[in-house]
């Protein structure tokens, strides 16, 4: 039903109910409808948890903004230990492709936020920036930095 992601070996396993897929999200602590957006993030969120040593009680997830006139969420927002926001990112299904567009989506969202590293992922995909607001640059990273190095 969904494809193997691009993850290292983490399983988020589905949750079967009648004729209704779930997943168990550890940050909202309740079962949530496996949609292929929803089931990109919590792949994301396990591989940070597992991998990276993210707590999963520093991520806000559909975190709300107010963006010009707009109401929008972030997919999710991670914070350092003095509760101050260090990531945000934007999450796409796995049938749909990065772009720019997506980028510019986070870094949008990030115009309210200031959060030094953006993450963008479609499960396949993953592209991570690090940025300087006193320079205006945007330094793309190799691979995600463990949560201790932010």
């Amino acid at each position: 039903m969904y494809p193997q992601l691009n993850f290292l070996d983490i399983n988020v396993p589905l949750i079967k109910k009648g004729n209704t897929f779930f997943l168990a999200d550890p940050v909202r602590k309740k079962e949530v409808v496996a949609q292929p957006e929803e089931w990109v993030r919590q792949h994301m969120i396990h591989f940070l948890k597992e991998k990276k040593g993210f707590p999963f009680s520093y991520m806000n997830l559909e975190f709300p903004l107010k963006y010009g006139k707009l109401n929008k969420r972030s997919d999710l927002l991670v914070y350092d230990k003095e509760l101050r926001p260090i990531l945000l990112s934007e999450f796409k299904s796995f049938n749909v492709k990065l772009s720019n567009e997506t980028f510019l989506q986070a870094a949008n969202y990030n115009h309210i936020l200031k959060v030094p590293y953006l993450l963008i992922s479609n499960g396949f995909n993953h592209h991570i920036a690090k940025i300087n607001f006193e320079t205006n640059a945007i330094l793309f990273l190799d691979e995600i930095p463990n949560y201790s190095a932010l």
